[in-house]
């Protein structure tokens, strides 16, 4: 016998959904039926959630990174403030254009 607890089937789901499992990893990997996970199945919801809160604890760790990591600010930045980066392009002067109409009538 193990001093570690069993997992629930619960628990296996939720901890699947944090690391951004698909569906159907977590379908195979807990050799769960093929409609385990489809909308409106008690399990779903448990995934859903999981799902949400692994996200959430990406987004923490994203943000920690940026507090010391100038690119990993830049890149928060611009996933969640909609900050970009500068692009200044300056034209000038007149570009000639010639227009050909070499399509054969038939």
């Amino acid at each position: 016998m193990t001093d570690e607890k069993e997992k629930t089937l619960e628990e296996m789901i939720e901890e699947l959904g944090k690391v951004q499992a698909e569906p159907e990893e977590v379908i195979l990997s807990l050799d769960l039926a093929s409609d385990a996970l489809d909308a409106g199945q008690p399990l779903r919801d448990i995934y859903d959630r999981s799902i949400a809160k692994g996200k959430i604890l990406i987004k923490q760790r994203q943000l920690k990174l940026a507090e010391n990591n100038v690119a990993m600010a830049q890149w928060v930045g611009k996933q969640y403030l909609g900050q970009q980066d500068k692009q200044d392009l300056n034209l000038s002067g007149l570009v000639p254009v010639t227009i050909v109409n070499d399509i054969p009538r038939g």
